[in-house]
């Protein structure tokens, strides 16, 4: 059984484990020398440090409640209302962003299918003072109520993901990951595509080459927005470095004031995007050219505000 079969057989068993089959993935991507995949599967395996990388799969809208109590009068479940609290917290508590490892998450949907109960995301003590304003009755606990189906569907969704990228890459290569491998039938850029669009799941179709090219990307960049950009433009398979001497690009062009040439984009970073053309057009960039010429180039208009 090749590594490729292990995974899809793992993926396709409805008693899945799934971090086991995070961990065989994890060597998937070692062996195709992906440092997307790896970086993705090691959140997924240990969690999200911060709750700007959390993926949008992870993200749910949540309703608060609390429990409120007095020993003479009795005591009563309410929703509380984010109006209660100032502006500049209401988002925080309206949405959640898990950041568990996914070991935690399949935990957590077992248990609470169990107890056939939601699951309880606890207000900080900080914060339950202004839920005070709900009601006469002393507040015991606030918490925000996550649907267990919410949870049920972020582990489906990893599983998911999972499968789909290791049946594209059969496809194209049944040999893909194996050790030793004697050829390479699959090109690192038609790897990253597979990756990309699987795992992140925003930018997709793009070709390596040929004469017959389909792209389609949502792309959602505001202007000077540095960390959507970084994030559309690995999503769509440019690699650490090539992003790094961007970022430098912007960073210097900032700092010398050069805001803009005659096309409205700063002039390191338009040499920047030269060069990556160039580089691609002789097959030494991680994408195609026209990648370059499509995606990544919206992308950077979008980040300096050139296009709508």
């Amino acid at each position: 059984m090749t590594l490729l079969q292990d995974i899809v057989a793992s993926a396709t068993q409805d008693n899945c484990d799934l971090p086991s089959l995070l961990r065989k993935a994890l060597v998937l991507a070692a062996r195709l020398r992906n440092d997307e995949l790896k970086s993705w599967l090691g959140y997924e395996l240990n969690g999200y440090p911060t709750e700007s990388l959390v993926p949008d799969y992870r993200r749910a809208e949540t309703i608060s409640y609390g429990f409120f109590a007095d020993r003479f009068i009795g005591q009563a479940t309410l929703q509380v209302p984010l109006s209660v609290l100032p502006e500049q917290f209401r988002e925080k508590y309206k949405t959640v962003a898990l950041q568990n490892p996914i070991n935690a998450l399949v935990d957590l949907h077992t248990r609470s299918k169990d107890e056939e109960t939601s699951i309880e995301l606890p207000w900080p003590p900080a914060a339950r003072r202004y839920a005070q304003k709900v009601s006469p009755l002393e507040c015991i606990k606030v918490w925000r109520a996550l649907n267990p189906s919410f949870v049920a569907g972020v582990v489906d969704t990893v599983k998911k993901r999972i499968l789909l990228m290791a049946l594209d890459l059969e496809a194209e290569d049944p040999a893909a990951g194996d050790v030793p491998s004697t050829y390479n039938a699959v090109s690192e850029a038609k790897v990253s595509q597979i990756i990309n669009t699987h795992i992140h799941g925003t930018v997709q179709n793009f070709s390596a080459g040929g004469d017959h090219i389909t792209q389609s990307a949502t792309l959602n960049i505001a202007t000077g927005d540095l960390e959507s950009l970084v994030k559309t433009l690995k999503y769509a398979g440019l690699n650490s470095e090539d992003i790094a001497e961007l970022t430098t690009a912007i960073s210097e062009d900032q700092r010398h004031a050069d805001l803009a040439t005659e096309t409205g984009v700063s002039s390191k970073v338009k040499a920047w995007l030269g060069n990556l053309q160039i580089k691609a057009a002789r097959g030494l960039a991680a994408v195609g050219p026209e990648v370059v010429g499509g995606v990544i180039t919206q992308a950077i208009l979008l980040y300096f505000g050139m296009v709508a």
